[in-house]
């Protein structure tokens, strides 16, 4: 069964991060991916600041996080 989680508001850095690096991604090559700055993804991974809607959905089409829903902005996950 398929549960839905929201965006995260908080945790948002290790939740990034993890995605990041296990697309082999820095923060420089997020960034330019994203059309976003470095600093401004070392502020989502600091949790200074959080991706707004639209950030979000570029940022999961690039790391390839599945279960995402761009309709509601949560994802899916799969329970075994």
């Amino acid at each position: 069964m398929n549960q839905p989680i929201s965006i995260p508001t908080t945790g948002v850095s290790h939740f990034l991060t993890a995605w990041r690096k296990r697309a082999g991604l820095t923060q420089e090559g997020l960034a330019d991916k994203a059309g976003i700055s470095p600093s401004t993804v070392f502020n989502y991974e600091s949790e200074k600041t959080i991706p707004d809607a639209r950030t979000w959905a570029i940022l999961v089409q690039i790391l390839e996080i599945p279960g995402w829903d761009s309709d509601s902005h949560r994802i899916w996950l799969q329970n075994d």
